[in-house]
């Protein structure tokens, strides 16, 4: 806390606006508060539980965009795959040259990776919590934020 009602310690964030490495209005957290500005960014803080709340919900939505088209990327490209290999399994499993146990074995497999359960983890997939650890870990009184030291005794 930085001694103010309702604050937290400075959380130092930077906003991307010249990096081609990242989209614009790109935002990351400082690992420490004397980090340097990196090229291309601009330096900001959020010193009071509102403005942390801010970053937060910013940077929740950013992450959701980022797992939601990496989730879509995966899917895109491997749903032809996942038929491609079920059809093989399909076809070994009629075939009358598949023993007992492999196709007990096949048979499994296409229950295990039954395309209806795929709702379930997808749903799992969209409501992870994600969140700023500022916000929800404390700094310790006896921790200057700027300090990389860990207090392992407050671990577990």
């Amino acid at each position: 806390m930085n001694g103010k009602l309702g604050s937290a310690s400075t959380v130092i964030y930077f906003v991307n606006h010249k990096d081609p490495t990242h989209a614009e209005g790109t935002v990351i957290l400082a690992p420490y508060s004397a980090f340097p500005t990196p090229e291309g960014w601009s330096r900001h803080e959020a010193d009071d539980l509102a403005s942390v709340r801010r970053l937060e919900d910013r940077l929740n939505e950013q992450e959701m965009k980022r797992l939601e088209a990496q989730y879509h990327r995966s899917e895109a490209t491997l749903k032809n795959l996942r038929q491609k290999v079920r059809d093989q399994l399909m076809a070994k499993l009629l075939s009358s040259e598949t023993s007992e146990y492999d196709r007990d074995f096949i048979k499994e497999w296409i229950r295990l990776r039954d395309e209806k359960k795929r709702a379930k983890y997808q749903a799992a997939f969209e409501h992870r919590a994600i969140f700023l650890h500022q916000l929800h870990n404390d700094i310790p009184a006896d921790r200057d934020a700027n300090d990389e030291t860990v207090n392992v005794d407050r671990i577990g």
